[in-house]
């Protein structure tokens, strides 16, 4: 389920003009990432309620803390970032999720690890997983 709602606000960023999204999960080490502006996307935490089942499909309903990772070029400001934000990712806030989310926390740190400024963005998030039922 964690990887279907990654997946889901990583497809709603790239087809709305988002370039250079990955996964927390793909294990793509920083060299093989653009010098430029990318996007890491991830949850930080997770609730799911009682699944609902149906012939062909299970409905799992959650909640989960989004969270977005925008990472600036060496040679990016803040300012700059702040306007990638305000560009690419604020106006989706309304449909990173299955139903609804809204921003949560906003925060830009300085990474000594990457020698970048890092944009974390949380977004409190609800919706519904389907998935097919196997077996039958």
């Amino acid at each position: 389920m964690l990887k279907a709602i990654i997946s889901q606000i990583k497809e709603t960023l790239e087809e709305n003009g988002v370039k250079n999204v990955y996964t927390a999960f793909d294990n793509i080490p920083l060299s093989r990432k653009p010098a430029d502006i990318f996007t890491v996307v991830s949850v930080g935490a997770l609730e799911s309620r009682n699944p609902v089942f149906s012939q062909y499909s299970i409905y799992v309903p959650f909640t989960a803390d989004a969270e977005i990772s925008i990472i600036a070029s060496q040679n990016t400001s803040m300012t700059e970032l702040y306007d990638y934000f305000e560009k690419y990712i604020l106006p989706l806030a309304g449909k990173l999720a299955s139903h609804k989310s809204m921003l949560k926390n906003l925060a830009v740190k300085y990474d000594s690890n990457i020698s970048r400024f890092v944009m974390k963005i949380s977004f409190s998030a609800s919706g519904m997983v389907t998935m097919e039922r196997s077996g039958l």
